[in-house]
């Protein structure tokens, strides 16, 4: 007898159709007529689907990991600024020192962090702040997503992160939790990413109120445990929020050179700089060359010059150098002299009339001049008086008549002779 397999589809099925087809052989069965539709069946339960509801433009927001955990949400949209990663640093916090800083900036230099869990519940680890306040009154509805590099030390028990978002008064200190978010189980020992997503409300606050973030590991078994998490590296933990970042709001990233903020006085004293520089047009060049781009200008050192005076005249204009500087004389002016400078040239003038004739001279006397008289020395007066030019006959016709030698006849051009020499 032939075993049938009814555990093989296949072979149940040829099995059916040849039990069928031997039935209608036997009986000489023809096809029947249709017969009349059966009572519907009890409704089945409902799928679990998405959500009901929802208003046009609204999307499907995941609240938690588990399978169709969701709602209908508004999308968040943020009209200036962009989302903000707040990282946790090594830093410590300079509002409380026994805090560690939050930043928009993340640490250059990863560094690993642990809570000790013994036996077991929830035990708190570090706690952090923002460096800076908020700056803003309210932050938006939305997706905060924290992610965590970490790993556990065993994988005994159910170990989780759970994160405190919380808002801590100025002065007062007071801080107020916004909300908390929990991990799914940890128990990877080595490192891996693990992302918290959670959409939140609105949250209202004052403009000098400090974001923080407090971190907690649980356990559920009384076991001794670690968990590891990184700062900053290439494997922050961090938490991405719905803030937005204005320009407005410095918040922390004046710490980054790629995000330097200048005041009004700044922009004012920048934007009375010099404008660019073109060669020849609002900067000189030097020989000709351009002082503008990279490289060196080579200027030869001057000549360590002097200066003298030349020529046979009286006088040296040249007094000396002293440094760099050649030191001439001035030209001072003397009596009845004036000296004027000129743009190329220097004039010098006498302001004197001088003497332009022998009366001019205040030692002459020529009142009662004749023609062919001459000047001729008064001792008395100390001065030039006109005389008459004796000749030399007459002279010598006195001196011989003085001697006896000649006679003169008449003797009234003796007279006339002496009269000559006497004058």
């Amino acid at each position: 007898m032939a075993t049938i397999n009814l555990k093989n589809p296949i072979e149940y099925k040829n099995v059916a159709k040849d039990i069928l087809h031997a039935k209608r052989l036997a009986l000489g069965a023809a096809k029947g007529d249709k017969g009349d539709t059966g009572v519907a069946g009890p409704a089945g339960a409902d799928g679990i689907g998405i959500p009901a509801g929802g208003t046009t433009g609204q999307r499907l927001t995941k609240l938690s990991n588990t399978d169709y955990d969701s709602y209908w949400s508004d999308p968040v949209v943020v009209t200036s600024g962009y989302i903000a990663n707040v990282y946790l640093t090594n830093n410590p916090s300079s509002e409380v020192p026994a805090y560690n800083e939050t930043s928009y900036v993340n640490d250059v230099t990863a560094t690993e962090e642990q809570i000790i869990i013994s036996g077991g519940g929830e035990v708190a680890g570090v706690i952090y702040l923002h460096e800076n306040p908020l700056g803003i009154t309210s932050i938006d509805p939305g997706v905060w997503s924290l992610s965590a590099y970490a790993k556990v030390s065993n994988a005994a028990g159910d170990t989780q992160l759970r994160f405190e978002i919380y808002s801590r008064a100025a002065g007062s200190g007071i801080e107020t939790t916004l909300f908390s978010a929990t991990s799914n189980p940890i128990d990877n020992t080595s490192y891996q990413r693990i992302t918290i997503d959670t959409v939140q409300p609105q949250f209202t606050t004052l403009s000098t109120d400090r974001l923080g973030i407090k971190v907690y590991g649980i356990c559920s078994i009384p076991a001794s445990k670690t968990l590891y998490y990184m700062q900053g590296g290439t494997t922050p933990t961090y938490v991405n929020t719905p803030l937005a970042i204005r320009h407005t709001q410095l918040r922390g990233l004046n710490d980054d050179p790629l995000y330097q903020h200048i005041t009004t006085t700044e922009k004012s004293t920048y934007a009375g700089k010099q404008d660019l520089l073109v060669s020849s047009t609002n900067i000189k060049t030097i020989n000709s060359q351009s002082v503008l781009g990279s490289g060196n200008i080579s200027i030869t050192a001057g000549e360590a010059n002097t200066a003298s005076n030349v020529g046979t005249g009286e006088g040296n204009v040249f007094k000396q150098k002293s440094g760099v500087d050649l030191q001439l004389k001035t030209i001072k002016a003397g009596t009845n002299i004036t000296v004027t400078n000129n743009t190329d040239d220097i004039t010098i003038a006498s302001t004197g009339g001088g003497a332009s004739t022998l009366d001019d001279l205040t030692d002459v006397d020529t009142t009662g001049v004749t023609n062919g008289q001459v000047l001729k020395y008064d001792s008395d007066t100390s001065s030039w008086v006109p005389g008459t030019i004796v000749s030399m006959a007459a002279l010598v016709a006195v001196s011989l008549y003085t001697a006896g030698i000649i006679e003169v006849t008449p003797l009234s051009n003796l007279t006339t002779i002496t009269t000559l020499v006497a004058s």
